[in-house]
């Protein structure tokens, strides 16, 4: 994905949830997150040059985030 896509697609994302704070991750520059947001949306933001490679810890980070974030009633079942 090229970087300017994903940073428009991340910035659409601030827009849709209303983000107004960003908190720097513990890892680094190459994670942002952003956790005030509306109704408790959380926007997270990666970027570096994987290639076709899944980066360190992706899929802890992945599963993290799902857990805190569960889908809301309805919106699982396509309501």
């Amino acid at each position: 994905l090229p970087i300017d896509s994903a940073r428009a697609a991340r910035d659409a994302w601030l827009r849709i949830n209303q983000c107004a704070v960003e908190t720097q991750a513990a890892d680094g520059p190459s994670r942002r997150r952003w956790s005030a947001c509306r109704a408790g949306a959380v926007v997270e933001y990666c970027e570096g040059d994987y290639a076709h490679t899944w980066p360190p810890d992706a899929t802890a980070r992945v599963w993290e985030f799902l857990q805190e974030h569960p889908m809301a009633a309805g919106l699982a079942s396509g309501r």
